[in-house]
């Protein structure tokens, strides 16, 4: 706050100093605030109490340090420029996944709040190459360009990124938010979710669809897994609507998918919707959420999206909810539990319906048919190969 505001008025007094005739018509330094010559105010708050932060409305502000942000300060500040609409820009590094500051930033990468929001990443990256003369956002004037400099700043980089923990490099200097500790999936993530989200299903492919049922508020999510593929490239999500319009959603969006297995969770929310659903879409089936199964599909995600046969599609939400996803263990029974996201922290709809989507097609009534279905194809290949080599082919090996 005081460094903001001095720095305003040394810009001022030296602007006079060389005859021009400045910017800052008077100042009230008790209060932090500005009065410029075009008839603005300028003010600066204080984070160290959250009422410093009201105050009467205004048309645009930025917010700096913005990894302290938390749910109350951001809406104080938010509901200060409701009247206008004018532009407000949050700045800082990036602090804890789950932080406000975590929830703006994805919100800002949602292609739905493209219109109004948008997320600018600046890394030690940037800075060297605009040093160096070659950002690919343009060149750097000459006034700005320094090769020596850009040289010495790669080379603290080098020596902070051995003196650092790569958890503390990376939130510092590479503007990646901390994923929290016993993460499982946050690891392999980047080498599996390499597919471009697509909509539609794969032409003749099969399909199950783990639903997480939400709250009539909240998200319904449906992980559509093509069993031919090992790939989940969508994930269906319907929000704000009455159960009746959201079993009708399940419905269709399984159907469009080549006749979708659909697998309702019935922990919750989804119990009396199961049996509505069934009579809009017979081929649906149950999935009670035990302690035992989630650990199953959890380590199998784990497998096989760290060992490159499970492929994602790159969607914001999932890959946040999956960055969350941790696995603990108790110190006393040795028991391991997998937790979600909870709604408080930004929701886990996503991975949870991941979750059922894998569990049903590698255990359960679901998994018990595929496993049926790949023995009797197996077979079938087996003795299509021996028809053909007694009628004179021959048989290769790849």
């Amino acid at each position: 706050m005081g460094d903001g505001f001095a720095t305003f008025v040394e810009m001022d007094e030296k602007a006079k100093a060389r005859g021009e005739p400045g910017f800052i018509a008077r100042t009230i330094e008790s209060k932090r605030r500005i009065y410029l010559i075009t008839g603005s105010r300028m003010e600066f708050r204080s984070w160290e109490k959250r009422e410093y932060l009201r105050g009467r409305t205004v048309h645009a502000m930025v917010i700096d340090e913005a990894g302290l942000l938390d749910s109350a300060s951001r809406s104080i500040l938010s509901t200060r420029r409701s009247a206008t609409l004018g532009p407000i820009r949050y700045i800082g590094n990036p602090g804890p996944v789950l932080g406000e500051f975590w929830n703006l930033c994805q919100q800002a990468e949602d292609e739905e709040n493209a219109g109004r929001m948008r997320l600018l990443r600046w890394t030690w990256t940037d800075r060297y190459l605009a040093l160096a003369g070659r950002h690919p956002a343009g060149d750097t004037p000459a006034s700005l360009l320094d090769i020596e400099g850009a040289e010495a700043y790669r080379c603290f980089i080098d020596s902070e990124r051995k003196d650092q923990s790569p958890f503390e490099f990376d939130q510092q200097y590479e503007g990646k938010f901390a994923t929290p500790p016993g993460a499982l999936f946050a690891e392999w993530l980047d080498r599996a979710m390499v597919l471009d989200p697509d909509p539609n299903p794969h032409p003749g492919h099969p399909y199950i669809t783990g639903w997480d049922i939400g709250q009539q508020a909240g998200w319904t999510r449906g992980a559509h897994l093509c069993l031919k593929c090992w790939a989940v490239h969508h994930v269906s999500s319907i929000k704000g609507k009455p159960y009746p319009m959201i079993e009708t959603f399940i419905a269709d969006e399984s159907r469009r998918f080549n006749q979708s297995t659909a697998v309702i969770e019935t922990n919750g929310p989804g119990r009396p919707v199961i049996d509505h659903v069934r009579e809009l879409y017979g081929n649906t089936q149950k999935w009670n959420t035990d302690n035992m199964n989630k650990r199953s599909a959890a380590l199998t995600i784990n497998r096989m999206g760290s060992g490159g046969s499970l492929k994602l599609a790159d969607i914001p939400f999932l890959r946040s909810e999956m960055t969350q996803f941790r696995s603990q263990q108790s110190p006393s029974t040795g028991t391991w539990t997998f937790t979600s996201p909870t709604k408080k922290d930004g929701h886990g709809d996503a991975v949870s319906a991941l979750l059922i989507a894998v569990g049903a097609s590698t255990s359960g009534a679901s998994g018990y048919l595929l496993m049926l279905n790949r023995q009797i194809q197996k077979a079938e290949d087996a003795k299509a190969e021996a028809i053909r080599i007694s009628a004179g082919g021959s048989a290769s090996v790849h």
